[in-house]
């Protein structure tokens, strides 16, 4: 028996075309596991359209603002 109840999260992007295929995870997300498990698919998945114009917009979680979460963002949309 848990002490608390199981919690799923998960993540998602979406658009005016589309969305993306929802990442399911159940551990708490830090910043190896943004990079690996969320961002890496995210860009891996997006039409070229889509990376010349979409706006990427996230939270102040610390997973989502670390130094190798913020040069993944660098490196894909430039000066953030």
């Amino acid at each position: 028996m848990h002490l608390h109840n199981i919690k799923v999260r998960v993540w998602c992007a979406l658009s005016a075309s589309r969305i993306m295929r929802p990442i399911f995870f159940s551990d708490t997300v830090n910043a190896e596991g943004y990079n690996g498990q969320i961002l890496a698919p995210f860009f891996k998945n997006l039409s070229v359209k889509e990376n010349e114009y979409m706006f990427f917009q996230q939270g102040s979680l610390t997973a989502y603002t670390a130094n190798n979460s913020m040069a993944t963002l660098r490196n894909s949309f430039g000066n953030v």
